[in-house]
């Protein structure tokens, strides 16, 4: 194996680790939203923590997020241990992205026959960090589902007998209750471990089928069926994004088509070890492919952002690592390919960790925002930072996200059991501002179906954020909501 080459991969690749690592470390105490949704994550962990339900009826005190509750629970626990703060969420996303570079060095290691092929896997995961919407450590449920996820992979993978089977089932169930989108993750896995072995396979699928299947009916009893309502019904809601059905493909062939184009480089170059000949594992190319399927679902829907692209990070890490070892073993020109190929991808994408930094400046607006809501008399209704009136020492509201697909929802199927559910909500909301419940709404952006309401019974709004600084205590990634316009009654 080429030395030059694998010094030079090495070093691109812990680059873009450490890269990562420190980001998340620096961003870890910031004490203001990364991205918009973290504060409804926070009211999240905290329902849990205080034995408060997560899945009833949607009020304007909280409605949740269409996610089963695991993150929620791991959450809890770290506001039991760091307090109720964002760190407490992070804290979660950053070990679940240590545990993503860990099994990926170790799955692809163990794959490629070769350190080399681990140290480019989780090279190339850490360097998609912008392209997956600088997501790693933010307070959202993705990196824990992928970290459990990857973690049934290598299970079913190297592991042998029933025992792996049931551990791998029990992993994977683990992701599939923090997000649905381990499930056809999954059920893919289980098609093809049948083909290597039935009773190991039907084991993983009984077992995984049994307690998934057990877990959602106990807490669709429990809730009176809320739970399915959220986790299934509601985002029937979310139409399409035909852009993003193409667009997904076109990003991944730009973002991660080098990386892809190595695993093609390295599975031609097996020819050349006629002591050694190799095809890739049928389980690590259909995982790659269901992980590729799972972000093009996501990415065709509306509001799918950049964190959807992250599991086809995974599948170019998973699929790239093994064949750069493969070629680098082979020598000669196909090693210097090979070498030249990841390096370009490492180029395509670098990122400069400085703009993912919030500012002293965000800190100051975030300050002098809470205390000018810890002012007003009475309720506040912050719905895009609920977390915001927590922070004031106010009574938190429903999340507007939440609000957003209760909108979707009822619009999709007008006269369905979840139009009537959505405009229940909404009558309730309508209800409130005409009563003036609130001494003040903050909005971040202007709802026209609420402005002739709000008119009748609130002040014309003036600005909280100064508009002569738009990018000031916007969160760093994901939708740029700030707080905007404050209404206060008349």
């Amino acid at each position: 194996m080429p030395r030059l080459s694998t010094l030079l991969l090495t070093f691109a690749s812990l680059l873009f680790v450490c890269a990562v690592l420190a980001v998340a470390a620096l961003r870890a105490s910031h004490p203001f939203e990364l991205e918009w949704q973290e504060g409804g994550m926070l009211e999240h962990a905290l329902r849990v923590a205080e034995g408060e339900a997560l899945y009833a009826e949607p009020s304007l005190e909280f409605a949740a997020f269409p996610y089963p509750p695991f993150y929620h629970y791991v959450a809890a626990l770290s506001t039991r241990l760091v307090g109720a703060d964002l760190l407490a969420l992070r804290l979660v996303s950053i070990l679940s992205t240590v545990a993503c570079l860990a099994l990926l060095f170790a799955y692809a290691a163990r794959e490629g026959a070769a350190p080399i092929a681990g140290i480019v896997a989780a090279g190339l995961f850490a360097a998609a960090f912008r392209f997956g919407g600088d997501w790693y450590d933010v307070g959202r449920v993705d990196l824990l589902a992928w970290a459990l996820t990857l973690a049934g992979l290598y299970v079913l993978r190297f592991g042998a007998g029933r025992g792996a089977a049931v551990g791998a089932a029990g992993l994977f169930f683990l992701a599939f209750f923090t997000k649905q989108t381990a499930l056809p993750v999954a059920l893919t896995l289980a098609a093809v471990a049948y083909t290597r072995g039935k009773g190991a396979a039907l084991v993983f699928l009984c077992v995984f089928c049994v307690v998934t299947g057990g877990a959602v009916l106990a807490y669709h009893l429990a809730s009176d069926g809320w739970s399915t309502w959220y986790w299934f019904e509601l985002l029937r809601g979310h139409r399409l994004h035909l852009p993003g059905v193409v667009g997904f493909w076109r990003e991944v062939a730009l973002g991660l088509g080098l990386a892809l184009f190595t695993f093609a480089l390295g599975f031609g170059a097996a020819g050349a070890e006629r002591d050694e000949p190799w095809a890739p594992n049928r389980m690590t190319v259909a995982a790659a492919v269901a992980l590729l399927a799972t972000g093009w679902l996501g990415r065709a829907h509306e509001g799918g952002f950049d964190n959807t692209l992250i599991p086809a990070a995974l599948a170019a890490s998973l699929l790239a690592g093994p064949a750069a070892a493969r070629a680098l073993r082979t020598g000669g020109p196909v090693a210097a390919l090979a070498t030249g190929i990841l390096l370009a991808q490492f180029a395509v994408l670098a990122w400069d960790p400085r703009t993912a930094l919030p500012t002293a400046e965000d800190v100051a607006e975030g300050e002098r925002v809470t205390r000018e809501l810890a002012a007003i008399e009475g309720e506040v209704f912050v719905p895009y930072q609920p977390y915001l009136a927590r922070r004031a020492g106010k009574r938190t509201c429903v999340h507007y996200m939440a609000i957003e697909d209760l909108l979707k929802s009822a619009e999709s199927e007008p006269g369905s059991a979840r139009y009537a559910r959505g405009q229940r909500f909404f009558d309730r909301l309508v209800q409130a501002i005409e009563q003036r419940r609130y001494g003040a709404l903050v909005m971040s952006q202007d709802r026209p179906d609420l402005s002739e309401l709000l008119g009748r019974t609130y002040l014309p709004p003036r600005p909280l954020a100064d508009p002569l600084r738009p990018g000031v205590f916007a969160p760093v990634t994901g939708f740029p909501a700030r707080p905007k316009w404050i209404y206060l009654p008349r």
